[in-house]
């Protein structure tokens, strides 16, 4: 009978470990899949750039400039860290992902409601991990880091400001060829309070309400693909 016994706990170490070893292996590739959307980030956001530098998008180019030349810089040292370890570290996804949620809350500082779909982007990526608690973790953080992103970009108006959160004077008068915001603030038509107060709760709090539907549908995901990989796992072993 003890013979039989330590041979079912045998065995079922044997597949724990087998278990624990692919979801190490799919760690590693997640993490190289990370780094490979960062590089595809980093192209399109030098794009962007030029796009912006001639005339084509309406950022201010100096701040915009900053952030891109701040994004790669650690872009780039977020992707020689991983390659160094060769993804094959156990706080490796947290420090990618870190990375990427900041990046991603600075552009949604600059860009405000444009990039409304952002707020979604690192919680996709989680997916690929097949873990529903770093699913939920990546949700929480993202939703912190928007909210800051949000009340930052609102507060100090950077980037694209929103008219449509602009409580604007009845006779307030724009000259044609005038910067828009520029006349409206030195007509008394602009208050920072309360383009603040309107955006954070008319704006963030619809994006943050479908955020969290989104993030439940992604944690359930996220749990019935940990549960096929591992059902996986065990037949290769059987």
């Amino acid at each position: 009978m003890s013979n039989y016994s330590d041979s079912n706990s045998k065995i079922a170490s044997s597949q724990d470990e087998s278990v624990k070893e692919l979801f190490h292996q799919n760690e590693i590739k997640a993490n190289k899949l990370v780094t490979l959307t960062m590089l595809l980030l980093s192209a399109g956001l030098v794009i962007a750039w030029v796009l912006n530098m001639v005339g084509v998008f309406s950022l201010d180019r100096l701040l915009f400039t900053i952030f891109v030349i701040v994004a790669l810089i650690i872009f780039g040292v977020a992707i020689l860290i991983n390659r160094k370890y060769n993804g094959d570290h156990p706080k490796i996804k947290f420090y990618l992902m870190s990375t990427l949620i900041i990046i991603c809350a600075m552009l949604d500082a600059l860009l405000s409601y444009n990039i409304a779909l952002f707020i979604v982007f690192p919680l996709l990526l989680s997916l690929r991990y097949y873990s529903e608690k770093y699913t939920l973790w990546i949700a929480i953080i993202s939703a912190i880091a928007f909210i800051i992103s949000a009340a930052v970009g609102s507060w100090f108006q950077l980037g694209i400001l929103d008219l449509n959160f602009v409580d604007v004077a009845k006779d307030t008068f724009v000259p044609f060829g005038e910067d828009l915001y520029h006349a409206i603030e030195t007509s008394g038509g602009f208050v920072q309070s309360k383009y603040f107060l309107f955006y954070m709760s008319q704006a963030l709090v619809p994006k943050l309400l479908q955020y969290a539907v989104f993030s439940v549908i992604a944690y359930l995901i996220a749990k019935c693909g940990k549960e096929m990989v591992i059902k996986q796992a065990l037949k290769l072993i059987k």
